[in-house]
């Protein structure tokens, strides 16, 4: 679920169309995530597991 602090301008499906995190809007390989995004503690959790 998209954090009420993060406003998307696009659907999740428009952003997963473009590459870009459906949480955050990011672009993930270019600008990373955005601070607030659940995303990127999922990512952060998988790497220490190293998953």
């Amino acid at each position: 679920m998209t954090d009420p602090r993060i406003r998307l301008l696009f659907t999740r499906a428009q952003l997963v169309a473009m590459k870009r995190c459906p949480d955050c809007g990011w672009h993930p390989p270019t600008q990373g995530h955005h601070d607030d995004c659940p995303t990127t503690k999922d990512e952060t959790t998988e790497a220490n597991l190293g998953a």
